[in-house]
């Protein structure tokens, strides 16, 4: 691990957030190679995936990021806290961070910020509200401004295909989006996932190779989220192997 990522993994450490270190430095590699168009977030909450992209954006090609985020809270944070503002604390982590130089916070929901945004997109990580309705309208609404070749990441699509298993694993939201409009679609190919997020490339021509590969990804993930779903419920949550199963 060079010394860039380890600063950058110390401050994201330290900062609140729903993020695991290897799904940081995900952000962080790619947010390095992106060169064409620019990177954009949906969803900061208080900065942890942020200071992930801009550290990776900075030993790169400097793109900028783009940070988009009304700082109110999803429904669930709202839920968990009541009334949330975010923006502050947002600010305080990225200056301490040192990173602010390439990023640009977009105090705006994810359709506001689109229904007026004119610069191609590189790279996009998806990580706002979690209902599938929101999940939806952030894909159908960044679709069009992700470049071919672009690459298109959501958070949290780990999870067992119920919504009754929601509360136990995962979120459904996300996982449909990522099913519907990523392994099923003619637009994206190379889908891989690591830890809860799941990523492809944007393509204007799927060939049979890829979509055959498609398929094989979307076999993987299944048989993934099953075993290792399966695991957490019996030694994570204490739930009995009958019950998993009933999630299928």
């Amino acid at each position: 691990m060079d010394n860039n990522i380890k600063t950058i993994s110390n401050f994201a450490k330290n900062t609140e957030g729903w993020l695991t270190n290897k799904e940081g430095r995900f952000l962080y590699e790619y947010a390095k190679k992106c060169k064409k168009g620019v990177i954009v977030e949906i969803g900061s909450w208080k900065g942890k995936s942020t200071i992930w992209l801009a550290g990776g954006s900075l030993v790169g090609n400097k793109t900028p990021v783009y940070a988009i985020d009304p700082h109110a809270g999803s429904s669930e944070h709202q839920t968990m806290y009541g009334q949330v503002w975010t923006f502050d604390e947002f600010k305080k982590n990225i200056k301490k961070a040192q990173v602010g130089e390439v990023i640009n916070p977009v105090v705006k929901t994810s359709e506001e910020a689109a229904s007026e945004w004119d610069k191609p997109v590189g790279f996009i990580f998806i990580d706002g509200a979690h209902e599938y309705e929101f999940v939806e309208i952030d894909f159908k609404s960044w679709f069009p401004h992700l470049i071919d070749g672009g690459i298109m990441a959501f958070h949290d699509t780990f999870g067992l295909p119920e919504i009754a298993c929601k509360r136990i694993l995962g979120f459904p939201g996300p996982r449909r989006v990522v099913e519907k409009y990523l392994y099923k679609s003619n637009f994206f190919k190379n889908i891989k996932f690591i830890d809860s997020i799941t990523y492809a490339t944007k393509t204007n021509k799927l060939s049979r190779k890829d979509k055959i590969k498609n398929k094989i990804a979307f076999l993987v993930r299944i048989i993934y989220n099953y075993f290792i779903g399966a695991y957490l419920v019996n030694f994570k949550v204490g739930f009995s192997y009958k019950k998993i199963k009933k999630c299928f």
